[in-house]
């Protein structure tokens, strides 16, 4: 990125370097990840559909460690295992063919958190005040190293 004049060396020099601008970017994008992470449990956690199936579960969590081995032999566990599976087919749609080991996949569909990108970039700005001890970076060189770290990352992708 050039800092402007003719000769080489010539402008302002940068306040971070390279490894320093892929450090910034990997922590915004960890913050990012992570505020994903968090929303996409969230949406998980209070799925209305999967109420019953939690509370089997919790139900049977209650059972003391040394009275499980007794249980599982039981009629009781052969009843509750088909309750958890009844639980599973309604809520997740599964259709039981046969197939008694068919995979149980739920796709949960999360969208980006909005508004937090300002809230990373002060983040990022105080471990840059700790870290590197530079006092007053930018939002738009913050965001320059964020973007830089993605196509860094995308690069990475692409060689794989």
């Amino acid at each position: 990125m050039t800092r402007g004049g003719k000769r080489s060396g010539a402008g302002r020099p940068p306040k971070l370097d390279y490894i320093q601008r892929l450090w910034v970017g990997t922590f915004c994008e960890v913050e990012w990840r992570k505020a994903i992470k968090e929303k996409l449990e969230y949406t998980i956690r209070n799925d209305p559909s999967m109420e019953g199936y939690r509370a089997l579960i919790a139900e049977q969590a209650k059972i003391l460690e040394s009275k499980r081995s007794e249980y599982l032999g039981s009629e009781a566990f052969s009843t509750h295992q088909y309750d958890v599976e009844t639980e599973l087919r309604d809520a997740t749609n599964w259709n039981m063919d046969g197939e008694r080991n068919a995979p149980r996949l739920r796709e949960y569909r999360t969208t980006k958190p909005q508004g937090l990108q300002p809230e990373i970039i002060c983040r990022a700005r105080e471990q840059i005040k700790q870290r590197y001890g530079i006092l007053n970076i930018s939002d738009p060189t913050i965001r320059k190293c964020w973007d830089e770290f993605r196509k860094f990352e995308k690069s990475l992708d692409s060689e794989t």
